[in-house]
């Protein structure tokens, strides 16, 4: 036995190696540190970003680390472990040597900032590095449109009429200012002013267009209104004059159609409360809602039609003059206050309907 300790000695006198006595435990052999926290080659190095108009360069993989020898052991040794750097098995007689472990593939560098892909260098003792990924250009901002956070509202066109339409408040759609009342494209929040020589379209919907309507100089006019809207005067004009008062309580503040076609419907409930009147060739008024037209109507045109089948319509005076006027208060409790004509024609139902 003192023999053959003192032969293993000389061994490692010879052999310039030392005692490792943790290989005396099992022969795993001792393990260097590992090159990086994970175990693997070291990291490619990040490629720098290019420069606006350069090109940066990809980093370069890592290299593998070296495997460790393990000292000799004192029994049997087991095969060392392998895997991320480990180290050589103990060389012992009896014992199997420790196997190396390979190093990893180096860390792939990534490609700089609109720039080409790096490559990663071939570890040693492992797989080459993967091809690092190019670099993208920096995508532009996308500036946002002005004015209105960049709606467009109608069609407009570079004319005089289009921009005076707009500068009132409406929208130029096919060649016609609209003002669809209460949206973002016009609000209407007082009064309303079509522009001279162009067709006006108006719509106010329920408790909308609280201040006037003018479109007396429009081409053409027509007017909509729903409950409790228009509660201004209305006053249009034109080769048409359209006024509809379909909502209850609507166009409160009277209606006035001084067009060369003027046809005003009042079919809403408790309608058209302030006084109807219109003049020109033709005017039509139709008192049809329960209540309406309450102030009376005044047509002056040459010719005239008046018509109160609403229930309790036209209780205010109703006044016809010009070529020729046909008035019709066959509703339940029309025309409470008569009807006096003056036009050269005159017709009135019923036939006993008074001029008071």
């Amino acid at each position: 036995m003192a023999r053959f300790a003192w032969a293993a000695a000389g061994l490692l006198v010879v052999a310039g190696c030392s005692v490792d006595r943790t290989g005396l435990s099992g022969g795993t052999g001792t393990v260097v540190p590992k090159l990086d926290a994970a175990g693997t080659g070291a990291t490619g190095g990040m490629g720098a970003g290019g420069a606006a108009g350069t090109i940066g360069n990809g980093g370069v993989g890592g290299t593998a680390g070296s495997l460790a020898t393990g000292a000799a052991g004192d029994g049997a040794g087991a095969a060392g472990a392998g895997g991320d750097n480990a180290g050589a098995g103990g060389a012992e007689a009896g014992g199997p040597g420790g196997e190396g472990g390979a190093g990893d593939a180096g860390t792939t560098g990534a490609g700089g900032r609109g720039g080409t892909a790096g490559t990663g260098a071939a570890a040693t003792g492992g797989n080459a590095g993967t091809t690092g990924l190019a670099g993208t250009g920096g995508t532009g901002a996308t500036g946002t449109g002005g004015g209105g956070g960049g709606m467009v509202c109608g069609n407009p066109t570079d004319t005089p009429e289009c921009q005076m339409c707009m500068a009132a408040g409406g929208s130029c759609v096919n060649g016609v200012c609209t003002f669809a009342c209460g949206t973002a494209c016009n609000p209407c929040p007082g009064d309303i002013v079509c522009p001279k020589g162009m067709p006006c379209s108006i719509d106010c919907p329920a408790f909308g267009c609280t201040g006037k309507v003018d479109c007396h100089d429009a081409a053409s006019c027509t007017v909509r209104c729903g409950d409790n809207a228009c509660t201004g005067a209305i006053s249009c004009g034109g080769s048409t004059c359209n006024v509809t008062c379909s909502g209850g309580g609507s166009c409160r503040g009277g209606v006035d159609g001084a067009g060369t076609m003027n046809t005003i419907i009042c079919s809403g409930a408790s309608s058209c409360q302030g006084r109807v009147s219109c003049n020109g060739t033709s005017c039509q008024a139709t008192c049809m809602g329960t209540l309406s037209c309450n102030m009376g109507v005044q047509a002056d045109g040459a010719g005239n039609t008046i018509s109160c089948r609403g229930n309790g319509s036209c209780n205010g005076r109703v006044r016809c003059s010009g070529n020729t006027c046909s008035t019709d208060c066959t509703g339940p409790s029309a025309c409470a206050m008569g009807a006096c004509c003056t036009a050269a024609s005159c017709m009135r139902m019923p036939f006993n309907l008074q001029c008071r």
